[in-house]
């Protein structure tokens, strides 16, 4: 016997609240971008994974990433990707499925510019600006949204190339990843403090195991009633 084909199931999991405000999970369709290289997300060039698991939190220069030390992707401000002061904080030009998005970046708070860092449920993540560097700075004190989250969508999620520890990479049979915000394009919602749980549902596949393991000893009956009956017309002949 041979495995003819393994189906991916990605239908909604369950969420459990954690209290832990880097835990993400997505209700609906969707995917969050993490990537392992930070010179090829700087170049544009990132090679990105797609996952669902969204155990993450901050290291400790701010950035954020998943429990494999990945860093989760998304859109920065554009008013912060200069030497400028900003000037209208929280203006996104991603332009997501256009024709020139904006590259995908790290999300990176650094501590000692910024304090109460919160996840939005829109994706957004903002913090306060506190950088003692620059008292004079009009941003003191004000809460700041450096960058939003991004999440991607398949025509084919069922077509991803596992590649293990959860997460998934784009193939001919998946399509290319549809990006955008959270909640926009036919992503799903973003809850804040949960983890979406596995969607298995362990009493549906139990009972599937015992239907199983009850064929079989029923066929194995079957195959030791046929041996008795041709045991019994040998003997009957001789």
């Amino acid at each position: 016997m041979t495995v003819d084909s393994i189906a991916q199931r990605f239908t909604q999991g369950a969420l459990q609240t954690t209290g832990v405000q880097t835990d993400l999970a997505l209700q609906g369709d969707g995917f969050f971008n993490v990537a392992p290289d930070a010179a090829a997300i700087a170049a544009g060039t990132p090679d990105v994974s797609y996952t669902r698991a969204g155990n993450f939190t901050f290291d400790a220069t701010g950035t954020l990433v998943t429990s494999a030390g990945n860093f989760v992707l998304g859109w920065l401000d554009n008013d912060l990707t200069t030497p400028a002061l900003a000037t209208s904080p929280g203006t996104f030009t991603a332009t997501p499925n256009g024709a020139t998005p904006d590259p995908l970046a790290k999300i990176t708070l650094p501590p000692n510019q910024y304090k109460d860092i919160i996840i939005g449920a829109d994706g957004s993540v903002s913090g306060i600006f506190n950088d003692p560097t620059l008292p004079l700075d009009p941003r003191q004190g004000q809460r700041e949204v450096v960058a939003m989250i991004a999440v991607s969508r398949f025509a084919n999620a069922g077509g991803l190339t596992q590649v293990g520890n959860n997460d998934w990479k784009e193939s001919v049979n998946s399509g290319a990843p549809l990006d955008n915000f959270v909640g926009a394009g036919g992503n799903g919602q973003l809850a804040v403090g949960y983890l979406e749980m596995s969607n298995v549902d362990l009493a549906t596949e139990f009972t599937e195991m015992i239907k199983a393991q009850r064929g079989f000893q029923a066929n194995s009956r079957v195959i030791t009633t046929s041996d008795e009956i041709l045991q019994e017309l040998v003997n009957l002949k001789r």
